[in-house]
């Protein structure tokens, strides 16, 4: 069974909108918690997961167009129902 996908806000845990200090501040939490050199036992699957979301949320023009896809996929999907 696969993991269902989620938004790289939801993997950080923030809400869209966030600023750049929120952003970092929510990675740096969970990079701490998550990485495999640090926690023993945790599979660095979840740590990628992080480092994708921060590297795209952290960027401001790659965010902008990942949040138009976002609203554009949002969109799509509500026109189905």
């Amino acid at each position: 069974m696969s993991r269902a996908r989620f938004t790289y806000y939801e993997v950080l845990g923030i809400p869209r909108g966030s600023s750049d200090a929120e952003i970092k501040r929510a990675f740096r939490e969970l990079a701490r918690k998550y990485h495999p050199d640090m926690t023993p036992g945790v599979e660095g699957t979840r740590f990628r997961e992080i480092v994708e979301a921060y590297r795209v949320l952290s960027n401001p023009y790659k965010r902008q167009l990942y949040d138009r896809e976002l609203a554009r996929t949002a969109t799509h999907f509500a026109m189905q129902y």
